[in-house]
């Protein structure tokens, strides 16, 4: 009796053991935060400041979950993102480019968000144009994020100087294109007498994403379209309006020598030094380079680009996409959406100038801001003016980055003339969109 009893005390210490191990086990799991990956392409040291701003009051507020944000690059987070999802490695959300949730969502590897969108009561504080670029083929597959327009930069001092002033004497920048080019011509100098131009009136990319620059001047002289996705995907390209655009980005490197010489070479980083190096008087650019412009000591200002047949310059934003393979939709959904809040946006936006704001209360408040105006005011008027993102298609990303570059390049090089340029992207799109 005394051994059963003994086994029978030892039994339920051993099961009230057990229990105490699991409920503390089962507790601790309860307890662990979750850690999300967010792939982050926008590296600049800006940027990564901002981010990690923004993650840590994230954070704070919700102490259940952690944010490791990863710096992918633009100019390899294309293939890095292929190679994840061949191995399996995907993180649990990215941010996009303007097109992603096309791309991405064509591959079926991002989450259909439609069902959260249904209950989302945030969603009508959002802009029409950024939330245009979350959906795909009717579907919602990422949430917004920022937006962005274009303006030109320029630099007050070198304008003062070559006497482009107003009655009151303050530097004059361009409304036009006649204007324009007028003014480059005055700003491209011999300024040290050596014989040789060491100043120039604008600087524009001929490498990497140079449809961005080439299509604006198409924007502006009343086209712009390269696919209408109204009209099942019907390659438009091919049109007067299109051809002026690429003629008047060709003449200011080749004929009116307005641009430095390397322009086929130079990419975003080169654009940007460019003008940061006070050789260079005008450029288009985002606001997402505002925190280096912010950081410079170049005397510079904000001014909507010159207009042809209207106002128009290059829209877009990024917005976040949450993947298939995340373990933690809910978190994720969680923290894509707290990058719309009114402090997320203020820091991202607004403080570091890292893009434009994506909610409209956001973009009322950017206004009281006399840079961040001007960036929302060109937004309005490429809405105004019907003036179009790049298409929402799935192609969009081979088209920018490998289909257009080689035949632009030809054309900088004057292998074909503009006309040539663009009946050839023509059939070179027409051939991309036959592929399934």
């Amino acid at each position: 009796m005394k051994r059963n009893h003994f086994r029978v005390v030892t039994g339920c210490i051993f099961a009230l053991c057990l229990m105490v191990s699991l409920t503390l086990s089962t507790a601790f799991a309860a307890g662990k935060p979750v850690t999300l990956q967010f792939w982050l392409r926008d590296t600049r040291p800006s940027n990564v400041e901002a981010m990690n701003k923004i993650v840590a009051n994230f954070e704070k507020a919700n102490p259940g979950i952690k944010i490791k944000v990863v710096l992918t690059p633009w100019d390899s987070v294309e293939q890095k993102t292929a190679t994840a999802i061949a191995a399996g490695t995907l993180p649990d959300l990215s941010q996009l480019n303007q097109t992603g949730a096309a791309d991405y969502g064509a591959k079926g590897v991002l989450l259909n968000l439609d069902k959260r969108y249904k209950t989302w009561a945030d969603k009508n504080k959002v802009a029409k144009i950024s939330l245009s670029q979350a959906m795909y083929n009717g579907h919602y597959y990422a949430v917004p994020w920022f937006a962005g327009s274009n303006v030109m930069f320029y630099n007050k001092d070198l304008f003062k100087k070559a006497g482009i002033v107003d009655q009151a004497g303050n530097p004059k920048p361009p409304v036009t294109w006649d204007e324009f080019l007028e003014n480059a011509q005055k700003l491209t100098l011999d300024t040290n007498n050596d014989g040789k131009i060491d100043q120039w009136g604008f600087v524009v990319r001929g490498n990497v994403s140079l449809t961005i620059p080439v299509r604006e001047f198409m924007l502006a002289a009343g086209d712009g379209d390269w696919v209408d996705t109204a009209h099942g995907n019907k390659v438009v390209v091919d049109s007067p309006k299109n051809i002026k655009g690429m003629q008047f980005y060709l003449d200011l490197y080749r004929k009116h020598k307005v641009t430095p010489p390397d322009v086929p070479s130079i990419d975003y980083v080169a654009e940007e030094q460019y003008f940061l190096s006070g050789k260079v008087a005008m450029m288009f650019n985002g606001p997402w380079n505002l925190g280096n412009m912010y950081a410079s000591k170049i005397n510079w200002g904000v001014a909507l680009e010159p207009k042809s047949e209207r106002h128009a310059a290059h829209i877009g934003g990024c917005p976040v996409g949450i993947f298939k393979t995340t373990k933690h939709p809910n978190e994720a959904w969680k923290f894509a959406t707290y990058l719309l809040s009114d402090e997320a946006q203020q820091i991202w936006a607004i403080k570091y100038g890292c893009g434009l704001p994506a909610t409209k209360k956001a973009q009322e408040d950017a206004k009281k801001d006399p840079v961040i105006k001007v960036f929302v005011e060109s937004l309005q008027y490429a809405e105004r003016d019907g003036v179009t993102p790049p298409p929402q298609i799935a192609q969009w990303v081979t088209i920018e980055q490998s289909v257009a570059p080689p035949i632009f390049q030809k054309a900088l090089l004057g292998e074909i003339n503009a006309k040539q340029a663009v009946q050839e992207l023509e059939a070179a799109i027409k051939n991309v969109m036959k592929k399934k």
